[in-house]
């Protein structure tokens, strides 16, 4: 413990560095729980998708013409609250939201969860993760 504190003494910055990274994760790990959406592999929401969830894809019209999810509906997140009334029609129907790198599907996704969808859940990693994992993509 004595080497701890003479480590911490010797450099401050770099353990208020670290201190604030851990709590920073803290903080991002404990949103996401408190908001009840999850963030799913691929091989996840492979599962998801052959349940029959809905598949969203936030990202702009040409990142979704350049390659999407099979089955995916384009629905850009700059339109998301105005198209939020008919994604609400099947609030118990399973969404799974992605975008490029999984940090606006988690957004999206939270906004679907508040607007009454019980079973929302994001892609982690967005399409980027996907590809990494060898998953195929559609292109129009």
């Amino acid at each position: 413990m004595a080497r701890y504190l003479e480590f911490i003494g010797n450099h401050p910055f770099l353990f208020l560095a670290a201190a604030a990274l851990l709590a920073l994760l803290i903080v991002g790990e404990l949103r996401g729980r408190l908001s009840g959406v999850r963030a799913i592999s691929s091989n996840e929401a492979v599962r998801l998708m052959n349940a029959g969830a809905r598949v969203l894809d936030v990202r702009g019209a040409e990142a979704f013409r350049k390659g999407h999810l099979y089955g995916a509906e384009h629905v850009p997140l700059a339109e998301l609250d105005d198209r939020l009334p008919a994604l609400s029609k099947q609030p118990e129907q399973a969404v799974l939201v992605y975008c490029d790198a999984g940090f606006n599907s988690a957004k999206a996704a939270a906004r679907l969860k508040k607007a009454g969808l019980s079973q929302v859940a994001h892609l982690a990693g967005g399409i980027n993760a996907w590809q990494r994992d060898n998953m195929p993509v559609v292109k129009k």
